[in-house]
């Protein structure tokens, strides 16, 4: 039988789904959405005070730091000058390569969400003098010293942001940890990921109206079925429990589903695979390669291997059914479903282009 890792590898391999592991989330301002433009146009976010170098932050006492910060600070109290200490580390030391960088605009109208790819802040002196020197530009250029190159992955508008989301945009610190929104920013970023053991993937449901029970009723029965069907051509017994589903009440909202153990990851990764293909136009198919002597399973797309260890096996292709495709038809239709392209699956990009 395919152990847990062995799964992983083969979602991650096959369908390009990520592993997310050992990152933290920063929300980082951008002087009330001042130089939200330059950073989302630029790939890179800035922090203040400029006073407060990289080498200082890094190799000078705190009690040294603190008389800097009362030095260039006018009528500065001991709790403020903590904030700007603790600010200005997080930046220079705690964020790391790989952590999640969300940024708002003006009234948080726009939020971009992206990955820090550097370990080590750097320092740009130069970077407005040398920039004009090159661009014409009429957005607010940051003068900020201390900066980091992000990589932007999603930019979404306020309109269509996860409510949940919005909630982390209360604060009005210049830089914080938003780990506790991790889950909600994770399925905003990646349709489809995994993360500690667990497979997630997010869609859209509903409509202005709102949902029946009955509507909501259909889109649960679809997956269950769903579930029953493949646990059929598996062979092998799938425990219900080990899917999870999370709903958002509001209407159109989230919809999660989260498959806990091996063989429900598998089953989910499928069903995600083949709903997408279907809904995007693509046409590719999933060979399930079942060796009948010790239930070994594994899977490929476009298969033409011979099989596992030279056994005979039994070959299963899993497409979704024409009883699945017309209940996709219909949830499309009725129940508003927007099951979103996941990137190595489906011909689109999921992601929309920063500064548009």
């Amino acid at each position: 039988m395919m152990n847990q890792s062995e799964i992983i590898n083969a979602l991650k391999n096959n369908f390009k789904i990520p592993e997310i592991q050992n990152r933290n989330y920063w929300l980082i301002r951008t002087e009330t959405g001042k130089y939200y433009n330059d950073f989302a146009i630029n790939d890179y976010v800035a922090i203040d005070w400029n006073y407060i170098s990289i080498d200082i932050a890094k190799t000078e006492k705190i009690k040294t730091i603190r008389k800097l910060i009362e030095k260039h600070e006018e009528q500065i109290d001991k709790q403020q000058t903590t904030i700007i200490l603790n600010k200005v580390n997080r930046f220079v030391n705690v964020i790391k390569e790989n952590d999640i960088i969300i940024i708002p605009s003006e009234n948080s109208e726009s939020i971009s969400i992206g990955i820090c790819l550097q370990n080590e802040a750097y320092e740009d002196k130069n970077y407005i003098e040398n920039y004009k020197k090159d661009n014409d530009t009429s957005i607010d250029l940051c003068p900020f010293y201390k900066r980091r190159k992000v990589k932007w992955l999603k930019n979404i508008k306020k309109a269509n942001a996860d409510i949940y989301l919005l909630q982390m945009l209360y604060s009005h610190h210049a830089i914080f940890n938003v780990n506790e929104y991790a889950p909600f920013i994770n399925r905003c970023v990646y349709p489809a990921y995994i993360m500690n053991n667990e497979l997630h993937y997010t869609f859209k449901a509903g409509n202005e109206r709102g949902l029946s029970l009955k509507e909501w009723t259909s889109l649960f029965d679809f997956f269950n079925t769903s579930f029953e069907d493949y646990s059929d051509k598996f062979d092998i017994e799938l425990d219900p429990d080990d899917i999870q589903i999370k709903a958002n009440i509001h209407s159109p909202g989230y919809v999660e589903i989260i498959a806990i153990a091996g063989l429900s990851m598998l089953a989910l990764g499928f069903l995600i695979f083949a709903i997408n293909h279907f809904v995007c136009g693509g046409k590719t198919k999933i060979l399930l390669k079942i060796d009948p002597e010790n239930k070994h399973l594994d899977f490929s797309v476009n298969a033409e291997s011979p099989g596992l260890l030279g056994r005979k096996l039994q070959f299963k292709s899993l497409e979704l059914s024409q009883k699945q495709i017309d209940q996709v038809k219909i949830l499309e239709e009725k129940v508003g479903i927007e099951m979103p392209p996941i990137s190595g699956i489906s011909p689109k990009s999921t992601n929309d282009k920063i500064g548009q």
